[in-house]
């Protein structure tokens, strides 16, 4: 046997037991011997994309696409790395070169989906999800992606036609019922979602979006006890989990617990110091404890990383309203109402500061 062919062969089966990086050796010292050899070379790409080292896994397949520029599951993986690297347009003129060579792969398309998904461009994303259910009308991710483009159009409704389709082909995908559950959550049908998220669990106990989800459902239903448990089982798997940290501060203010929430809101900020909602939390926790000018110094960090939060404004305008500082809770409460008409609480702060001015 010649011996990069012995080599390759050791790599494959370092691979399949998941000893990556002895299998990386293996295909390099095959690679040492015969520069074109094509399996060595994708399966060392492909290893490198698996364990996450995107930037080199697209070196390596550029590597191989010069020498083998038709070969599609390269341009597919090659594709996949650049999502990962939030390179979506990128992404995109792989995943475009892929289908010149065949416009029927679902892979592609599909790939092509979620990647103008990302850049919020869900009309093309429909569109490329729609070719490929033209071809495979049961494939189950082009069902759940066309369901989350819905979504992210504001038509949830629709959404979760295609939600309930993924799961008629396949009742445990994991990834529709998590979805079906968020968006059943957004209208305001909490319980009933909460049944989408414990079948996730279910079937993934460690599944941390399910989890995270399932106390973002319960804090809905001011289940707030029964929701923080829920938050620190996410956090026990990522204690740096943004989300589930300020969510946890969150549950904890409507609790009256104002010191534990700024401690989580802290946490969270600790993470990501920009992390408006965490800013906002603590805010309003400090406004809680009457730590009015504290209060005041987050929510205006909180606004100056996105001057249109609604909900920093509304906290601000209560600040305000706490201090007596009517005329300029009153200002803030009309700048918010004119970014969300249908915002009540601004709706109703705005009526009874009318009222007290007036008086």
């Amino acid at each position: 046997m010649p011996e990069e062919l012995d080599l390759f062969n050791r790599g494959n089966q370092a691979y399949y037991q998941e000893r990556f990086k002895e299998a990386i050796e293996y295909y390099d010292r095959a690679l040492m011997i015969d520069p074109v050899f094509k399996d060595a070379l994708f399966n060392k790409a492909t290893i490198l994309s698996q364990t996450n080292q995107n930037e080199h896994a697209v070196e390596v397949f550029d590597q191989f696409l010069e020498l083998y520029p038709e070969e599609k599951t390269a341009l597919n993986s090659k594709a996949f790395a650049l999502n990962q690297l939030d390179k979506f347009s990128d992404a995109i003129n792989c995943y475009d070169r892929s289908l010149r060579i065949d416009p029927k792969d679902v892979e592609a398309l599909i790939g092509k989906a979620m990647a103008f998904n990302d850049l919020n461009r869900y009309n093309e994303a429909i569109e490329s999800y729609d070719k490929a259910l033209a071809i495979d009308r049961n494939n189950k991710c082009a069902l759940n992606g066309k369901g989350i483009a819905l979504g992210n159009l504001n038509k949830p409704e629709e959404a979760l036609v295609y939600y309930d389709k993924a799961l008629q082909i396949d009742p445990d995908y994991k990834m529709a019922l998590i979805n079906k559950g968020t968006t059943l959550d957004g209208l305001n049908k909490s319980d009933e979602a909460l049944h989408y998220f414990d079948r996730a669990i279910d079937i993934d106990p460690e599944d941390i979006e399910a989890i995270y989800n399932k106390g973002f459902a319960l804090s809905n239903l001011k289940n707030y006890e029964e929701a923080i448990k829920y938050y620190d089982r996410a956090l026990k798997i990522d204690p740096k989990f943004k989300l589930a940290l300020n969510n946890k501060s969150y549950a904890l203010k409507n609790l009256k617990r104002y010191e534990e929430a700024i401690e989580y809101s802290d946490r969270a900020l600790s993470v990501d110091p920009t992390f408006t909602y965490a800013l906002d939390s603590k805010g309003i926790a400090l406004a809680e404890l009457k730590r009015y000018d504290e209060a005041l110094m987050y929510l205006n960090r909180a606004l100056s990383v996105d001057p249109n939060f609604v909900e920093a404004l509304n906290n601000k305008g209560y600040v305000y309203y706490k201090l007596k500082r009517f005329d300029e809770a009153l200002e803030l409460y009309e700048k918010l109402l004119k970014i969300d008409p249908n915002f009540k609480p601004a709706q109703l702060m705005k009526v009874a500061l009318n009222r007290l001015i007036n008086m």
